[in-house]
């Protein structure tokens, strides 16, 4: 059986079309029926051609305010047209494609009767400074451009992080704007994912709204961060309830890290006899602090914890398998050597974790390179 679908799609740029017609190749036959960037078309087109669909890009209904009245006139008088907005530009190599064709020139204002909240233009009452053009500038005018030269330079250019729906502003208009005024591009433009929550975007409606000081209350800021960081694959949603969370906090936190710096600190202060010669790295453990070195230079966060975790699992269970609990009674100069490896892979774990954890792995590396090395609190206790 062919399947077929109609569109109609609210923008008409060429690039724009044939990001959002892509969305729908699993079908055999794609017709869009119509095109156009005129928001009072659209009501219109739908009732005289009653595609399957309408699509809107997402920047198209943000620039109008009357687009989402739009779309719910278009939900209640034609239900048969399903309406999706969606962000065409998310695709980096739509964005090389974009640029390749040539961009048109684009407007830095709005007509000032439709958004009466926007900054005026310069001695022009009837309109208003587009947002994205306004909000871009700061990132150099927070660094010191164009009065604090010397501030400038020690940052910029700089690498910037987004979210996806925002991939046409920041590599296409923004790069523009800085080669406009002869500025260097940034040096990389990293586009961040959605958080949404059981597979639906956060809504106070729907009441699945997960706060960041919610998140910090119940498992402290560096587990919040660690939770966060541990999920994020750049361009790909994240998606999150508290059951995940606490479940992934309890497991890798506090059964996981915490458990190893206290199992490993309390060994090492109950069998002080046990003689440490040398806390240091070995070249196996320096191999891996270099790999997640690596992967944070990327921001490959979750990779790079992904390999945190399984040296630290690791750990836990070298620590089961030797027995240590006894070997520190029965053979001490073995359990030396166990204990030693153990706390490189605890300090190289700590340094690996300063830009994630900063305040645990402050205390992780204090405790480690301790004179005196003692248990002290437990890092994360496990939560409900």
């Amino acid at each position: 059986m062919i399947k077929k679908i109609r569109l109609v799609i609210a923008d008409d740029h060429p690039m724009v079309i044939e990001g959002l017609a892509n969305y729908f190749s699993a079908y055999d036959e794609i017709e869009v029926i119509a095109t156009t960037n005129k928001i009072s078309e659209i009501v219109k087109m739908v009732s005289i051609l009653s595609p399957d669909i309408l699509l809107m890009d997402y920047h198209f209904i943000n620039e109008e305010l009357t687009g989402l009245d739009i779309c719910s006139e278009i939900l209640v008088k034609y239900p048969c047209t399903k309406v999706i907005i969606i962000s065409s530009f998310d695709d980096v190599s739509l964005i090389k494609k974009f640029i390749e064709v040539g961009p048109e020139d684009f407007s830095i204002s709005r007509l000032a009767s439709k958004m009466p909240w926007g900054i005026a233009v310069p001695d022009d009452a009837e309109h208003v400074m587009y947002v994205w053009f306004d909000a871009l500038t700061n990132y150099i005018s927070a660094i010191g451009y164009p009065d604090d030269t010397e501030k400038f330079n020690d940052w910029w250019p700089g690498i910037q992080v987004a979210g996806k729906d925002n991939l046409r502003q920041q590599s296409a208009m923004w790069q523009a704007m800085l080669m406009a005024v002869k500025l260097p591009p940034s040096k990389q433009v990293f586009i961040n994912s959605f958080l949404t929550s059981g597979g639906q975007k956060m809504s106070k409606s729907l009441g699945n709204v997960i706060s960041p000081d919610e998140l910090v209350d119940k498992f402290s800021t560096d587990g919040a961060r660690y939770l966060l960081a541990s999920w994020n694959s750049f361009g790909e949603d994240i998606d999150i309830t508290w059951e995940n969370l606490t479940e992934k906090y309890n497991a890798e936190l506090a059964n996981g890290l915490g458990n190893l710096v206290s199992r490993v600190f309390r060994l090492a202060e109950n069998y002080s006899s046990v003689e440490l010669r040398n806390r240091g790295a070995s070249g196996e453990v320096l191999d891996f602090t270099r790999t997640i070195n690596e992967a944070m230079e990327g921001l490959r966060f979750s990779e790079a914890i992904e390999k945190i975790k399984a040296k630290i699992d690791w750990a836990n269970k070298h620590i089961d398998e030797t027995k240590l609990w006894d070997l520190v009674k029965t053979d001490k100069e073995k359990a030396g050597k166990v204990l030693e490896e153990l706390l490189g892979i605890i300090v190289a774990v700590g340094e690996s974790l300063e830009s994630i954890m900063p305040e645990t792995a402050g205390k992780i590396l204090a405790g480690a390179r301790a004179e005196k090395i003692v248990k002290g609190e437990g890092l994360f206790p496990r939560t409900k």
